[in-house]
């Protein structure tokens, strides 16, 4: 399978305000990052508990993307790799520390930036491009490394560990919770067979899908809790709930957006993501 074929969601970034009657609805303000200079478009992609907000910009200059941290009111360019044109940051854990992939349009590599530097994370031997999609708070880093295979890795402390090599699971590692638990999507029967699944590579076990081919997780929390889409046997796209051993699906949203993806899932079990209406491919922001 190939990473760069897999899509990616964009996670819209909400603040919650405190009301004072029991019975109203929550209210949501929204603030406006600007983008980065000589930038145009964005997004935000992750949030921690200190309130720092990670995201992309599309660079004018290179047609590449430039990556931001948000935190305090103060807008930082994470910068490149070296020989790098472009930044993609995925996740932020509580400590500060930010995760990625950057390199050219042709190649790249995992990185991780902290207290202002960025760290090429490197890549399995033999291997020559890699990328990170998520890290816990004790800094383990779930991505990927990859020639013409994607093998699922764990980054620690300098070293790269192939999830591949003890579950037989060709794929991508999305996320990692506090207690090392990885998730992401696997290749059911081999390279591009293009059959791909929801895949916990700790307990090596398949998430399985709502009826149709193909799912992907891209989220789960310390309580082992799984978000992320299915295919249901009709072939539309739905956000899944996977929770002791079952995968529930979320279903449409006011009866109209009836696609989507579940993006994350925190400690309190609330999941975010996004929903789209097929006939116009408008699209909405869900909790």
């Amino acid at each position: 399978m190939s990473s760069r074929s897999t899509v990616v969601p964009i996670v819209f970034v909400v603040m919650l305000r405190c009301v004072g009657w029991a019975w109203a609805a929550p209210a949501y303000t929204v603030t406006v990052i600007p983008s980065l200079p000589g930038d145009v478009l964005g997004g935000a992609g992750g949030l921690n508990n200190a309130g720092q907000v990670i995201g992309g910009n599309y660079n004018l200059t290179t047609g590449g993307e430039d990556s931001y941290l948000w935190s305090g009111g103060t807008l930082t360019n994470l910068g490149y790799l070296p020989g790098g044109t472009t930044c993609t940051a995925n996740a932020i854990n509580d400590s500060g520390q930010i995760v990625g992939y950057g390199g050219t349009s042709e190649t790249g590599g995992a990185f991780l930036y902290q207290n202002g530097t960025m760290t090429n994370l490197g890549a399995l031997q033999g291997d020559w491009y890699s990328g990170a999609f998520g890290i816990n708070a004790s800094g383990q880093i779930a991505g990927y490394s990859s020639l013409f295979t994607d093998h699922a890795v764990v980054f620690s402390n300098g070293t790269i560990t192939n999830l591949t090599a003890s579950t037989g699971m060709v794929g991508i590692a999305r996320a990692i919770n506090g207690n090392g638990e990885v998730v992401g999507i696997g290749e059911l029967t081999g390279h591009e067979s293009g059959v791909c699944h929801a895949y916990d590579f700790t307990t090596k076990t398949d998430l399985g899908t709502l009826g149709g081919q193909n799912s992907d997780a891209y989220g789960i929390n310390n309580s082992g809790q799984i978000v992320g889409y299915a295919a249901t046997a009709s072939g539309a796209w739905h956000p899944f709930l996977y929770s002791n051993g079952q995968m529930i699906d979320l279903g449409p949203l006011d009866g109209v957006y009836t696609e989507g993806i579940a993006g994350s899932i925190n400690a309190a079990g609330q999941i975010v993501g996004y929903m789209e209406d097929p006939a116009t491919s408008a699209e909405r922001a869900f909790l």
